[in-house]
């Protein structure tokens, strides 16, 4: 009887399951023990896995502290400013000569307007500053764009079209979410009259 309850017995502290066996609350596969979750070595202990800093990112609790950043491409502006890229590179394949300074001008200009608003909003997890920084950057960039399309006009003898025209109202409402689009709806309006490209001016 005494063995069966002793230290070496079936309820002892040296058994596998005992306080001191190595599954017990103080071996070393235990809680409290060097391989346990709370050891050393352990999952929560000082020399456990260290977090994986992706997930860190991700979390609620940087969610809190940073806020949501870097879902760029479900930005309207983004949407559009990448479209404009993409538009003005057919434009000037077509319409400006690469020797025109203004060929690499107009596309490099674009390029910047998307590429710094998905820039800007990686960066926002650390910075709102820069954020905003690189936000101006784009739009200046695409303003840029918009002032070289209207000196274009001007170049060559082609007329603006004024807000309140039919014409006007309808690009303005178009909204196309791809450059087919876009270049569909130019071709049937172009095909209509309404604008007249001369490159003999």
């Amino acid at each position: 009887m005494k063995e069966k309850n002793g230290q070496n017995g079936q309820n002892g502290r040296n058994r596998p399951d005992g306080p001191d066996g190595p599954d017990g609350p103080d071996g070393p596969d235990g809680p409290d023990g060097p391989d346990g979750p709370d050891g050393p070595d352990g999952p929560d202990g000082p020399d456990g896995p260290e977090p994986d800093p992706g997930k860190a990112m991700s979390s609620p609790a940087a969610g809190r502290v940073y806020g949501q950043h870097s879902g760029y491409r479900n930005l309207k502006a983004y949407q559009v400013a990448e479209l404009l890229y993409d538009f003005t590179c057919r434009f000037c394949a077509r319409y400006v000569p690469k020797s025109d300074r203004h060929h690499d001008q107009m596309v490099q200009a674009a390029r910047s307007g998307y590429q710094n608003i998905a820039e800007g909003s990686e960066d926002s997890a650390t910075s709102k500053k820069l954020e905003m920084n690189l936000t101006n950057v784009a739009r200046s960039s695409i303003d840029e764009v918009r002032k070289d399309y209207l000196k274009h006009l001007t170049r060559h003898g082609l007329r603006q079209w004024q807000e309140g025209e039919p014409v006007f109202t309808e690009a303005r409402n178009l909204r196309p979410k791809t450059l087919d689009e876009a270049a569909a709806w130019v071709s049937r309006i172009a095909s209509s009259g309404a604008f007249r490209y001369s490159s003999s001016t």
